[in-house]
């Protein structure tokens, strides 16, 4: 299913859909609620303006079909800080003369900017269980929240809040347990009314604070310019990795299996995942492994061996640097 919505008259198409039984919505001036017909996605997409330019938006889906969003964006929309912590999906920045595409997986964060005039599409795979919260602020509002502070923020946020950046991109990293936390807390915000109102506007600033402090942290690699061709073979290499969980293949093997040199393959996992090729398998392992967890399908032991741990201790100590808790914690479902 696709719906492109205008930048004008946007409530004019939306009603149009509601009539075409494609979706329904409520409005208001300071929350939106989006969902779609049974047959496409159970769930919904809630938008909620925290303050002016700064809003929160959570998608909670369970996809029967895939659910592709698209419209028209341009420099002056929010930066967009995306949170996942379950559920596949895609997103494409399109402008008159290229094409940027991401695969965020579970267990990642991603900044996003949409450059000078681009078509952004954002496209959840079919048979999934989507959770994201995504915090989207305006460069005028991070300007002003930034102003007073001793240090200067990431060079490239430095650039786009200025001006002088602007080619769209995606900056991808890995969930930190802070972040996952912080998430965990938007999602079962235990206040009402004004209480709740600060309590997840608090919560957004401090998201945005985790993911520019990770980026301040993150150490500064080369950029190679990357052609499409490598790309999909960056991709092709991670699909290996989660197809490989047990058994995953040396840094070598996996360069030659893609067809890329292994310089090149470390370098294109930095730029396209923000984090290095075994960095990345061993998030995604983690993640996996809470997946089976949370629903009960495996025990810790069974995780642990199905992800490629034979020590379970290990497994365990690897599982709580990653998400702050322990394995055990996610059969308490105040943890899921």
């Amino acid at each position: 299913m696709q719906l492109i919505l205008p930048r004008e008259n946007w409530l004019t198409t939306l009603e149009e859909w509601s009539l075409q039984n494609r979706i329904a919505y409520t409005i208001s001036p300071s929350e939106f609620n989006l969902s779609f017909s049974e047959t496409v996605a159970e769930g919904a997409i809630h938008w909620l303006l925290l303050r002016p330019g700064l809003k929160i938006q959570i998608d909670l889906l369970q996809t029967r079909e895939n659910v592709e969003l698209g419209t028209q964006l341009c420099d002056a929309d929010p930066l967009q800080f995306s949170f996942c912590l379950a559920g596949l999906s895609r997103g494409r920045l399109i402008d008159t003369t290229s094409s940027l595409e991401t695969e965020p997986q579970p267990g990642q964060n991603l900044l996003m900017f949409n450059g000078i005039s681009t078509t952004g599409y954002w496209e959840c795979l079919a048979n999934q269980s989507v959770q994201i919260v995504e915090i989207l602020v305006e460069p005028w509002l991070l300007l002003d929240l930034i102003e007073h502070s001793p240090e200067s923020p990431p060079l490239i946020v430095q650039q786009i809040l200025t001006g002088k950046f602007v080619q769209p991109c995606f900056l991808i990293g890995v969930l930190t347990p802070a972040m996952r936390m912080t998430v965990h807390q938007i999602l079962h915000c235990p206040y009402k009314g004004i209480s709740r109102h600060l309590f997840l506007e608090s919560k957004a600033i401090e998201l945005i604070a985790l993911k520019l402090a990770q980026m301040g942290e993150q150490k500064k690699f080369p950029r190679p310019n990357l052609k499409t061709a490598d790309i999909e073979r960056i991709y092709y290499a991670s699909s290996i990795l989660r197809h490989n969980l047990e058994h995953p293949p040396s840094l070598i093997e996996l360069a030659k299996q893609v067809g890329l040199n292994d310089y090149k393959l470390k370098q294109g996992f930095h730029q396209v995942f923000g984090t290095t090729v075994f960095g990345y398998l061993r998030a995604y392992r983690m993640e996996q492994a809470r997946q089976w967890l949370v629903t009960q399908q495996m025990n810790v032991s069974e995780a642990a061996h199905a992800v490629g741990y034979v020590n379970v201790s290990r497994f365990s100590s690897a599982f709580k640097r990653q998400f702050g808790i322990l394995p055990s914690d996610c059969l308490d479902k105040k943890f899921q």
